[in-house]
């Protein structure tokens, strides 16, 4: 969990990159029979960075509190987010209010926890075997018509 407008950060080890694939993730707040939330209580924003020191965001809006209290949800990134190589993301929480405006770092309520992540290795890009033979056909024609030049 990340509390009082903290930050987590996930970093590849190694110099590796990695693509987040999914995430649980909820908003912590005071005990649910308090009242008072939105039906979107917080928004947890990720930024991925890449190799390049570029960055994505992905922002996933946290439901509310159910009868049972706030509860933790899967949530996939959206495309873009989850097929790009990142070196690392960093995860922050913002509190919303009933009309859905949304602040971070300034309120001590950005607090968010997050479970069952699921991150994939990004493998470095290696040719199919059809581009390769390709090329060796390529090569071998390009052998054969020097070797008629030289007779």
């Amino acid at each position: 969990g990340a509390f009082n407008d903290s930050i987590v950060w996930l970093a590849a080890d190694n110099a590796s990159s990695f693509m987040m694939k999914s995430i649980d993730a909820s908003f912590i707040g005071l005990d649910a029979a308090l009242g008072g939330y939105p039906i979107y209580s917080g928004l947890l924003r990720m930024q991925g960075f890449l190799e390049d020191g570029s960055y994505i965001l992905q922002d996933l809006l946290l439901d509310g509190p159910s009868s049972n209290g706030f509860l933790f949800g899967r949530y996939s990134p959206l495309e873009t987010f989850a097929n790009t190589a990142f070196v690392s993301i960093a995860m922050f929480g913002f509190t919303c209010d009933d009309v859905g405006d949304c602040v971070a770092f300034d309120t001590n309520r950005g607090q968010f926890a997050i479970d069952n992540l699921v991150l994939e290795e990004a493998l470095a890009e290696v040719p199919e075997p059809a581009s390769l033979a390709i090329f060796g056909i390529g090569l071998a024609g390009l052998a054969a018509r020097a070797r008629r030049r030289q007779a």
